[in-house]
């Protein structure tokens, strides 16, 4: 399956991408002043040690954004019957003994959740891959159906209540 990505989420990720090479070029000119003085290698060095770490951290964030430099574009969902890539969904859970409580829930893709991730996850508004056990468990799902998943935390249930375009398509 082709990755598909929404047009605010390509901004974000070419934004992320940008900066991160940025630090990059920092990071490696700081290695090298930091070796080229005498200061040792990575190994034997704490400044060497923590610098090259952190080079380290921002090559693998731009693997995993590069992942995402051709992807399709993601286009929002024509239809409300049921739950697809692009929705936002109010959804109660269904095992709470005490009254229910009900959370927003938007499905993106991955590139999505990667680039868009530190805008939700409030208090009771969260963004999910497709990929993810809620995710792939609330797919296809029509209003009032129960979608049932497992975590390590266990096995959780959601009732649809409402389901509505992503905020992401939203101008």
């Amino acid at each position: 399956m082709v990755e598909k990505l929404s047009q605010k989420g390509r901004i974000l990720i070419e934004e992320r991408r940008r900066k991160l090479e940025e630090q990059l070029r920092e990071m490696k000119l700081n290695y090298g002043l930091v070796v080229g003085s005498g200061g040792g290698d990575s190994y034997h060095d704490e400044q060497a040690y923590s610098t090259y770490s952190e080079i380290l951290r921002i090559q693998t964030m731009l693997n995993m954004i590069n992942r995402f430099s051709n992807c399709q574009e993601l286009k929002p969902p024509n239809q409300f019957e049921r739950i697809e890539v692009g929705h936002l969904v109010r959804v109660e859970f269904s095992d709470d003994q005490e009254p229910r409580d009900e959370v927003s829930i938007t499905i993106l893709t991955e590139g999505d959740v990667l680039a868009l991730g530190e805008f939700y996850n409030q208090k009771n508004e969260f963004l999910v891959s497709d990929k993810s056990p809620i995710g792939r468990a609330l797919l296809g799902k029509r209003i009032k159906e129960e979608a049932r998943y497992e975590t390590r935390e266990g096995s959780f249930g959601v009732i649809v209540k409402e389901i509505r375009l992503a905020d992401v398509f939203k101008s």
